[in-house]
């Protein structure tokens, strides 16, 4: 696990404890998405957090296999999922999405099969979470 922290980042409104699910959750796909078998390189997961624009940036990059396009397109979709059976429910980026949207944000991903994957995510300066509303 690597670290890219910037630590001059400003705060931001949002519901803590939905960023910290949000990054769980990234951080299991992240690591199921690893394999154990690997010969070339080793398995790694790089977080990395900036400004971005108007927008604080956190990124979590894995090495592990990747996505097709069309598994791409169903990454957010509720009950969607590649795991086998007991691994899995197809609700964790679901589930992002979902927060990420009402912290006033976006969530991106990026995939390529046999290279990895790399998840973004937006937050405003001046996100409000439409629940606190």
């Amino acid at each position: 696990l690597e670290q890219d922290l910037d630590r001059d980042l400003p705060a931001v409104t949002a519901v803590a404890d939905h960023i910290t699910q949000i990054l769980m959750n990234l951080l299991i796909n992240a690591a199921d998405a690893m394999d154990p078998g690997r010969e070339s390189g080793r398995s790694s997961i790089r977080i990395v957090t900036r400004m971005a624009g108007g927008e604080i940036q956190i990124s979590v990059n894995d090495n592990g296999h990747g996505m097709s396009s069309e598994v791409l397109g169903k990454a957010f979709d509720e009950s969607f999922t590649t795991k086998p059976t007991g691994k899995g429910r197809g609700i964790g980026l679901f589930l992002c999405k979902n927060l990420m949207d009402k912290a006033g944000g976006r969530i991106e991903l990026a995939s390529t099969p046999g290279v990895g994957t790399s998840v973004h995510l937006f937050l405003p300066l001046h996100a409000l979470d439409q629940e606190a509303n």
